[in-house]
């Protein structure tokens, strides 16, 4: 027989292994920034936020804005527990990230 709590652990695997995505920013040509990961949805909203704010004033020096989707079961933003090991792949992955076509960029 299969239960409420059955069904809710069903899908709450399922929900962790769906994608997520990171919003990763440049500021002042050497900050980089990235958020928390984010439902596609979330991060688009982010992304809007960062780029024209409610407030009306968009966040100084940002140039370029980046969403990287990321498999959950392998994000290198997911720290473990070697933190050398963690921020090398943080490095490599916004690294990859910052080759690609931005979202969104100050030069366009």
């Amino acid at each position: 027989m299969v239960t409420d709590i059955n069904r809710a652990q069903t899908l709450s695997d399922q929900l962790a292994n769906l994608p997520h995505y990171h919003v990763v920013t440049l500021s002042d040509g050497y900050n980089v920034g990235y958020s928390d990961g984010l439902t596609e949805p979330g991060a688009l909203a982010y992304a809007a936020d960062l780029l024209s704010p409610t407030s009306g004033e968009r966040e100084q020096g940002l140039e370029v804005a980046w969403i990287a989707k990321v498999d959950t079961r392998s994000c290198p933003l997911d720290h473990g527990d070697d933190p050398e090991k963690d921020g090398e792949d943080t490095m490599e992955f916004l690294e990859r990230v910052m080759q690609d076509e931005p979202y969104w960029s100050a030069s366009w």
